[in-house]
C-alpha cells in the first residue's frame, strides 16, 4: 500500500481487525481502484479517514457506477437557499464527489445522511472557500450549522464562521423561526 494511503487512524482500525481478515487493506484498495476508474491518478484527499468512513466513500463510489453508466442521485432540496456568488448548495452525487476532490476532504461520506433529508452541504465561495454541513437537530427539525472547513479541514476562519450564522439566522428569519 503507499505511503500516501496510510494515516494513524487506519493503523488503528487496521490493528483492531483479526489477523484472518483484511479489511481494512481491502477497502482501502477498493477506494483507490474507484478513484483511478473515476478520476485518474490524483492525490488521495482521505488521509484523516479511518475504516468507517472508507467504507462510505467505498459506497458512494460503487452508487455512482450504475448499469447505464450514468451518475446517480440528484439530492432532494436544500433545506437552506444559497447566496449567489457566495453560498452554492451541492445539488447531486458528482458535485459532491467534485467538493471532495477540490478542498481535499471526504465529504461524499455525507451522501446517504443527505439522501435522507438528515443533513445538507454546501460549497462556500466567499468570503472563503470552505464546505459547509447544515445538520437537521433530530428533536426539533431546525437546521443548525454543524461545521464549516476549509481546504485539507482546515478550520475557518472567525470572519467567515460569523458569516455563515448571519446567513443562517436570516433563513430561519425568513421561514418564521426555523431554517
Amino acid at each position: 500500500m503507499p505511503a500516501e494511503v496510510i494515516s494513524t487512524r487506519l493503523l488503528l482500525d487496521s490493528a483492531t481487525t483479526p489477523p484472518d481478515e483484511e479489511r481494512v487493506a481491502w477497502v482501502v484498495n477498493t477506494v483507490r481502484f474507484l478513484r483511478m476508474e473515476n478520476f485518474g491518478d490524483v492525490p488521495w484527499p482521505y488521509q484523516n479517514c479511518g475504516y468507517v468512513q472508507l467504507r462510505k466513500i467505498e459506497r458512494t463510489l460503487m452508487a455512482r457506477i450504475d448499469a447505464s453508466g450514468q451518475e446517480a442521485a440528484t439530492f432532494p432540496d436544500p433545506p437552506v437557499r444559497g447566496v449567489a456568488g457566495h453560498i452554492v448548495p451541492i445539488t447531486h452525487s458528482p458535485m459532491l464527489l467534485e467538493e471532495g476532490e477540490e478542498q481535499n476532504n471526504c465529504s461524499e461520506i455525507f451522501r446517504e445522511e443527505i439522501m435522507r433529508g438528515d443533513c445538507y452541504l454546501y460549497r462556500q465561495l466567499a468570503p472563503e472557500r470552505a464546505t459547509v454541513r447544515l445538520q437537521r437537530d433530530s428533536e426539533t427539525g431546525v437546521w443548525e450549522l454543524a461545521e464549516a472547513r476549509a481546504t485539507n479541514n482546515r478550520s475557518v476562519s472567525p470572519i467567515t464562521w460569523a458569516y455563515l450564522k448571519h446567513w443562517l439566522g436570516l433563513a430561519a428569519t425568513s421561514k418564521g423561526g426555523a431554517a
